[in-house]
């Protein structure tokens, strides 16, 4: 998962994406992995709220 996330994260850069899309695309990582995708979301979601704090 975290590979996909730095691949939507490099085609942000083209293309702007906001938190709802990206919680969108985790929900559905979510809902096809099951519950062993849970730490690796966590682990995005603090990467993507320290990139959009850097980014402020």
């Amino acid at each position: 998962m975290i590979d996909e996330f730095n691949s939507y994260r490099t085609r942000m850069n083209e293309r702007i994406m906001d938190t709802a899309e990206m919680n969108e695309i985790f929900m559905i990582a979510n809902l096809v992995g099951g519950s062993i995708v849970i730490p690796h979301y966590r682990r995005a979601l603090e990467y993507w709220e320290e990139l959009n704090s850097n980014l402020s």
